[in-house]
């Protein structure tokens, strides 16, 4: 998994996929010296498509930071989408963009096996 945030290139160490029930959620984790970054896409998905990412309906996408002093900020995103190009028992990948405040998260593509 990897993505563009606020211009900078950001590539997950580790990148975990789940469906089941419907329930379908990719979490992208980067860690580095003093900070845990985190994007993590979940929503009601069974099939391959286009998905808004908003608050209020569709995919929910977060951005989260941790800190070397344990502060942790969670943000939620606000406007953007999913695209999920495909879905297997065995894979899924696709591509993402989404805003968050004071954060404007592009050019996000995963593909990662069950």
């Amino acid at each position: 998994m990897k993505a563009t945030i606020n211009g900078e290139s950001w590539q997950a160490v580790e990148a975990e996929t789940f469906y089941s029930n419907g329930i379908y959620s990719i979490i992208g984790t980067d860690i580095e010296p003093g900070s845990i970054e985190q994007i993590n896409l979940k929503g009601f998905i069974n099939a391959t498509g286009t998905f808004p990412i908003n608050m209020i309906c569709g995919v929910v996408g977060t951005y989260s930071i941790e800190t070397s002093s344990n502060d942790e900020i969670l943000i939620v995103g606000t406007a953007g989408e999913l695209i999920i190009s495909e879905l297997t028992s065995a894979k899924t990948s696709g591509t993402f963009q989404f805003s968050v405040q004071g954060y404007t998260i592009s050019n996000g593509q995963y593909s990662i096996n069950f």
